[in-house]
């Protein structure tokens, strides 16, 4: 399970890094318009197969491919998971979660149990 903080605030709850890359497009993950998180809230960054193409000055982008990769240190330039899911304004509908609270519940309980 991955935890998706879109940049307008919402939480979207993913099965697994498959639904994740066919959910967001690279340029949107390059950008920032979205940061993965794990299931024991470990951040996921990008890392590029193929790099975002941009054409007739940037107005055309030819997405790029990207893989997940945990950074158990995190990134500076990330925020931790805790501090995402504070700042989170809602949790889009899905099977497993109604809150944040709920979300930040279980991934203590996944860190707990490492």
């Amino acid at each position: 399970m991955l935890f998706a903080m879109v940049e307008d605030g919402m939480v979207r709850v993913l099965p697994d890094h498959a639904s994740a890359k066919h959910a967001f497009e690279g340029i949107d993950v390059e950008n920032r318009v979205v940061v993965f998180y794990s299931e024991d809230g470990t951040l996921l960054v990008p890392q590029f197969l193929r790099a975002n193409k941009r054409k007739w000055f940037g107005l055309v982008v030819e997405n790029g491919e990207y893989e997940l990769v945990a950074a158990p240190n995190g990134e500076p330039e990330y925020d931790t998971f805790e501090v995402a899911i504070d700042e989170a304004e809602g949790v889009e509908p899905n099977p497993h979660f109604k809150s944040a609270s709920e979300i930040r519940a279980y991934v203590k309980s996944q860190k707990n149990a490492r």
